[in-house]
């Protein structure tokens, strides 16, 4: 039975790659590195929401564990639960979160129903990297401040 991330992964992960958005704290655009082309001025907080897309080889939800890890001395690895044996993976430069994400998120913050219909994404990271800027260019469209990449 297809989850609720990707119409292809069951309890585990699909053979194909990922597109996901984690929403934030509207305080993430007190930063000006996040959201750069986000003009602040529009912002109304009942309407514009502050998001960050990525895109992973993992699951969402394994990818969105990876960006909220506490990364204190002793916890230099994080559980992957993407197959059917949890595999800690030690943190390099190529998986650690983003610090938007790590400072602003709002637990549970992924929201499959924006992204769903996006995955599975099949090729490449060039593909992946089309696909996640499509995604953002449509959420920038209604009006809300993303960062992604």
């Amino acid at each position: 039975m297809p989850n609720s991330h990707c119409s292809k992964c069951t309890k585990y992960k699909c053979d194909d790659n990922h597109v996901y958005v984690i929403e934030l704290e509207e305080s993430a655009l007190d930063e000006d590195k996040f959201a750069p082309d986000f003009n602040r001025d529009n912002f109304k907080s009942s309407i514009t929401k502050c998001f960050y897309v990525g895109e992973t080889t993992h699951t969402p939800q394994c990818r969105y564990n990876q960006h909220v890890a506490k990364r204190k001395k002793p916890r230099k690895v994080f559980i992957c639960r993407c197959n059917k044996e949890a595999v800690k993976v030690p943190f390099t430069p190529y998986n650690r979160g983003s610090r938007h994400v790590r400072k602003y998120y709002k637990k549970g913050g992924l929201r499959p129903k924006i992204y769903r219909d996006y995955n599975p994404v099949k090729g490449d990271k060039d593909k992946r990297k089309e696909v996640e800027k499509e995604l953002a260019e449509s959420l920038r469209r209604q009006g809300h401040a993303v960062h992604y990449g």
